[in-house]
Formats: C-alpha cells, structure tokens, sequence
C-alpha cells in the first residue's frame, strides 16, 4: 500500500509537470483571454514580459518553479536524474507546441527552459540538505 507522503509527492509532481503541459499546450487565444480576464495571472507574466532579460523570464520561473518542487519532493534523488526529467520536460514540451494552434517550438525556449530548471536546482541545494537530514531514509524513498 502506497504511503500517503508518496501520493502527496506525486500529486504534487503531476500538478507541476501538467501545469507545463497547459501553458505550452494552450492557444495563443486562449492565453490572451486568460491574461485579459484574470488579473492574477496577467500581473505576474506582465511583470516578466516587461522586465529587460535576453533570456524569455516566463520559462526560466516557471521550470525553475517546476524543478525546484520536484527536487524538494525527492531529496535523496540524485540530481543529475532530476535534471535529465527537466531536460525532458523541456524538449517535450517544445515539441509538443508543434500541435499546438498557434504555438510554435523555439530552441531558445528549450534553452530558457533548461536555464530555469538549473536555477530551480541550484535553489533546492539547501532545502534538499535540509530534507535528506531530517527524514528518515525509508521515508524519502
């Protein structure tokens, strides 16, 4: 029987891995509407959007987000395996936009995503020393 921390912790890594999906996934329309109508997700992405980066901000937080969760929900995970599942994600969701109306994959996206999944990482560094002192090995496995 699975353990309730082990659901927990992959609820939580399909939530963040399907919230990639959608924002990939939906239309150039539906974003719009999204941004137009709802304050709270229009500010935050305005605020990215406007800021002066060469890299595209919205990638970078949201797979820095993304990897940071997943590496806190499996800290004794090596990292070069959390970091492989980022490279992944990124290209899978690249080239999933090939179906995607009005989307289409860019490299510098999947670089923007991979720059964003390294500072997630590199944040989780404490947190998961933290995590792997603190739980009993059985418990994070």
């Amino acid at each position: 029987m699975a353990r309730p921390l082990n659901v927990l912790r992959w609820v939580l890594c399909d939530l963040c891995v399907l919230l990639v999906v959608i924002a990939v996934l939906l239309p150039s329309r539906a974003m719009s509407w999204l941004r137009r109508d709802y304050p709270l997700i229009n500010w935050p992405m305005s605020r990215l959007d406007h800021a002066s980066s060469r890299f595209d901000l919205v990638h970078v937080v949201l797979f820095a987000a993304v990897s940071f969760t997943v590496s806190c929900l499996w800290p004794r995970l090596p990292w070069w395996k959390l970091a492989l599942a980022m490279l992944a994600l990124a290209t899978g969701s690249e080239l999933l936009q090939f179906w995607a109306p009005g989307r289409e994959p860019r490299v510098s996206d999947a670089y923007d995503d991979l720059l964003g999944a390294a500072v997630g990482l590199t944040l989780a560094l404490p947190f998961r020393w933290l995590l792997r002192r603190t739980q009993p090995p059985d418990q994070s496995e």
